[in-house]
């Protein structure tokens, strides 16, 4: 009991950091120059993973990139929100592969929780308009 205590605390704080990314602007013009550098030290010290490892991964190896940190599912949707806000700023070769990892993170987190979500239907299909 106690250590499922210091997991749920460490999922909040995960939320919260990953929430903080969420809110930040990024900027087509600083994008490759600093912006994605900083995306990516900051997801590598939260999830293990960065931007440009996403993309280079199988969607296999990347779900077990995310169950290596035990990202609860609701951390999951909010790295799949990452990559959903960032798939406009990569260049067109890196837009699918990242869109795929979204719509699969998106798929797993419908699939899992059993229940109907608008919500990730609306991700699923914004991040299908990035596939060709």
């Amino acid at each position: 009991m106690f250590t499922k205590g210091f997991k749920d605390q460490d999922q909040r704080k995960l939320s919260e950091e990953l929430g903080k990314i969420l809110q930040l602007e990024f900027v087509p013009d600083y994008w490759e120059q600093s912006q994605k550098q900083a995306l990516n030290a900051q997801l590598i010290a939260l999830t293990g993973i960065s931007i440009s490892d996403i993309i280079e991964i199988s969607i296999l190896d990347f779900f077990a990139k995310i169950e290596e940190h035990s990202l609860s599912f609701e951390n999951q949707e909010l790295l799949g929100d990452i990559l959903l806000k960032v798939l406009p700023l990569e260049k067109k070769t890196n837009k699918i592969p990242l869109a795929e990892k979204a719509i699969a993170i998106y798929e797993h987190a419908q699939k899992e929780s059993n229940m109907f979500s608008f919500g990730l239907i609306s991700k699923i299909n914004m991040a299908k308009a990035y596939l060709p």
